[in-house]
């Protein structure tokens, strides 16, 4: 009985940009200013309308005292009304856009051919970047070589009491001092992190509203409170560090509340609304 072949595991890939998310983030930020504008002016629109009515039964003294009142309730009528339809214009192309940023299935196959191409790239790079140390291997004992030429140059014209100080050796030693050593591995672990590919990457929950890393081709490292992530250990570090610095903050302002007797809406809420972006 032939054996079934097993299907090759298929790389997972990220279906969206971290840019889109960023982009997504402000867009929902805008969406929730605009949601408030929105029940602000239908608030002062209610009341408008109540004024509205009120000093319509209240006109028809004869001595039309409330006539004025009428009409000013009237123009703050039809300019919130105005408005709401502005905003409420604003807030579905804003929700258009957000709904933009929906993953299609057609639009992450071609990502993700795309990010196999650029892990295929960083691979042959990195093959290639090999050869450039062998290269530079090479030039390294040809520019040793010729600093050897040069001493015996300078040392045979000195037996010769030869009137001279320049011997061209400068240019081929400074070329020699600045030559690079060992320039694959540097990019074989850039390649890693590229990957995601870190041996120290671990799971680990995020607790802050919103957090960035560097984008990876398998994620793109924008995450929010809750949501597991894949850390390296510096990473985790630097999200400890930064959560403690930000629960700090929040126990000082939580502090000089207390002292002033005038809590305000942070000193009640936890930390964690701004973004951290280590890179």
């Amino acid at each position: 009985m032939a054996k079934t072949k097993r299907p090759s595991p298929l790389k997972e890939y990220s279906p969206r940009s971290q840019r889109s998310y960023r982009r997504q983030h402000e867009l929902e930020e805008k969406l929730a200013n605009l949601r408030a504008m929105i029940v602000g002016e239908e608030r002062k629109l209610a009341t408008a309308k109540e004024n509205r009515d009120r000093y319509g039964r209240m006109v028809v003294n004869p001595q039309h005292l409330y006539e004025r009142q009428l009409d000013d309730s009237l123009r703050e009528i039809a300019d919130r009304k105005s408005k709401i339809q502005v905003y409420n214009g604003i807030f579905a192309e804003v929700q258009t856009e957000i709904e933009s940023f929906e993953p299609m299935p057609t639009r992450v196959a071609e990502r993700a051919h795309k990010q196999r191409e650029l892990a295929c790239l960083t691979r042959l790079r990195v093959t290639h970047d090999g050869r450039i140390d062998k290269a530079i291997v090479g030039l390294r004992k040809l520019l040793v070589a010729r600093a050897e030429l040069t001493a015996s140059i300078v040392r045979l014209a000195a037996e010769i009491d030869f009137e001279r100080t320049d011997f061209d050796g400068e240019r081929f030693a400074a070329l020699l001092a600045v030559l690079p050593t060992a320039m694959q591995p540097e990019s074989a672990r850039w390649r890693l992190s590229f990957l995601g590919a870190e041996p120290d990457r671990r799971p680990c929950e995020i607790r802050r509203a919103i957090q960035i890393f560097p984008e990876t081709l398998p994620a793109a490292h924008f995450y929010r409170r809750g949501e597991i992530a894949s850390l390296t250990e510096a990473q985790r570090a630097e999200a400890s560090a930064e959560e403690r610095r930000e629960f700090s903050a929040w126990e000082l302002d939580q502090s000089v509340q207390s002292s002033t007797k005038e809590p305000s809406i942070d000193a009640r809420t936890m930390p964690g609304s701004g973004i951290l972006y280590t890179g």
